[in-house]
């Protein structure tokens, strides 16, 4: 009895990082197709000042995978410390980095996927110790940014075809 409870854990986490690399590919394509649209149809001003057509639409896959990559980190590192909903500080902690991205752009969006998680631990973390599968929790957080540019990558070709 006692061999096969480690064995259920250790399938269960396998198939959250798998649950995780899906949904990284599914963010990276979903980025890929928005900023193929965005650099169809984007905004600009009617003075020419500023445009999100073609090179302006990099914005998208930059900023938003920051977003997203702030996003998992944060609840990942909340997930492994333990709080009862990680899902709560991680989505809050999106939202603050996308505030951030549209109000002072990349420069100082880069800082924030690695202060948000940092952040969260420090003030979020329940009483206790924290969990037991940190070498996990670091697989996560370099698989999803991988998962992420393999799907943009694969959608690349994609908004091609659509082109």
């Amino acid at each position: 009895m006692a061999t096969g409870a480690p064995q259920a854990t250790s399938r269960t986490r396998w198939l959250r990082l798998l649950v995780l690399a899906v949904c990284g590919v599914a963010a990276g394509l979903l980025l890929d197709v928005l900023t193929g649209w965005v650099s169809a149809v984007g905004p600009s001003s009617p003075d020419g000042q500023y445009s999100l057509r073609g090179n302006g639409a990099l914005i998208v896959p930059l900023g938003g995978a920051l977003v997203l990559v702030t996003a998992a980190w944060t609840a990942l590192v909340t997930r492994w410390l333990g709080h009862p909903r990680p899902l709560a500080p991680g989505v809050a902690a999106g939202l603050l980095d996308l505030g951030v991205l549209l109000l002072a752009g990349v420069v100082l969006d880069l800082y924030v996927p690695v202060l948000a998680p940092i952040a969260a631990a420090v003030r979020l973390r329940p009483r206790g110790a924290a969990g037991t599968d940190g070498g996990w929790t670091a697989a996560a957080m370099v698989l999803f940014p991988v998962s992420l540019l393999a799907g943009s990558g694969l959608g690349v070709p994609l908004s091609q075809l659509a082109a």
